[in-house]
């Protein structure tokens, strides 16, 4: 399968340090086929566009070139739009990214490989965790940063804009987009996947599509992981709400979330007595239920109005 274009987009703010490592990442992508034109293009979304500095001192040696532009709405959605707007209606595909990820040497040609090989709408790829301080054992013994796995090939049924290739078909053919309504919850890729799911669309997995994500000392902590569960609750009933699921899907997502709370929450107290990572995977469970439920009393987590990393 031929493809037109090749365009590697990353949405940024206020992570100069990470972005510099993921477009150094990004330079150093090897090939064993000969790509198709690769363009990177960089987001920043920050209205004052500090990023354009950095830009234009890596810009001389390059190897590709580089669409830097400034959005100045605030929001991940928003940012994401933008990036695929700087496509410009071309053909061909789009990978994605996080400004505080790197990517292996072999990550776009595992991706292009699997996409030529299947002609999928999406192919996604592991994200590696890597720790800017040593974390604490019990971090290690829940594996609560160990990446997600699936077969070789196989089937995924979630979207992660932390790694993954898009068919640009899915935003002209399709015509979907990264859902505004979501501006700082997070989840607009999972939105975004529910949808391509919705439309026919397949999403696959490579194994060896490998990026590693930089964890900050901010996010090794109880708090910070039980509260991400109950953001992914949370965003994950609003996403399946907003990609029109059915009146006995949403009742058997509450009934799952109140499962969740009155299960953790057992878990939680059998848990006291036991080490730290018991006690988190517990109180994690029932903060996803709980997060499943504020979603359909109205409420949303905004977890993406906070910087993490830099």
């Amino acid at each position: 399968m031929s493809i037109d274009n090749l365009f590697i987009g990353l949405i940024t703010f206020r992570r100069p340090k990470g972005l510099r490592r993921a477009l150094e990442g990004i330079a150093g992508l090897t090939f064993e086929t000969t790509p198709p034109p690769i363009t990177v293009i960089v987001v920043d979304n920050d209205r004052e566009g500090p990023m354009a500095g950095l830009i234009e001192e890596m810009r001389p040696s390059f190897p590709f070139p580089i669409t830097y532009a400034v959005h100045p709405e605030s929001g991940i959605p928003f940012a994401r739009n933008r990036v695929v707007a700087e496509t410009k209606g071309a053909d061909g595909v789009i990978l994605f990214i996080d400004d505080d990820e790197y990517p292996e040497p072999e990550w776009a040609d595992q991706l292009l490989a699997k996409y030529r090989a299947t002609g999928a709408e999406a192919i996604l790829g592991p994200v590696i965790s890597e720790f800017e301080t040593t974390p604490p054992q019990w971090v290690s013994e829940g594996g609560f940063f160990v990446a997600q796995d699936f077969a070789d090939g196989g089937a995924v049924p979630f979207g992660n804009t932390a790694n993954i290739l898009i068919d640009l078909k899915v935003f002209k053919a399709f015509g979907l987009q990264f859902d505004p309504r979501m501006r700082y919850t997070g989840g607009t890729d999972t939105l975004l996947g529910m949808m391509i799911h919705k439309k026919g669309g397949r999403m696959l997995w490579a194994s060896r599509a490998r990026v590693r994500e930089i964890v900050p000392a901010s996010r090794v902590s109880s708090k910070w992981l039980i509260s991400r569960k109950f953001r992914e609750g949370n965003t994950y009933v609003l996403s399946e709400k907003l990609s029109g699921c059915t009146a006995s899907r949403q009742i058997a997502l509450f009934l799952s979330g109140i499962a969740r709370v009155g299960g953790g929450a057992v878990l939680s107290v059998a848990a006291l007595p036991f080490g730290t990572a018991t006690r988190v995977k517990a109180f994690s469970r029932a903060a996803r239920g709980l997060g499943m439920l504020n979603a359909f009393a109205g409420r949303r987590y905004n977890e993406y109005t906070t910087i993490h990393g830099s």
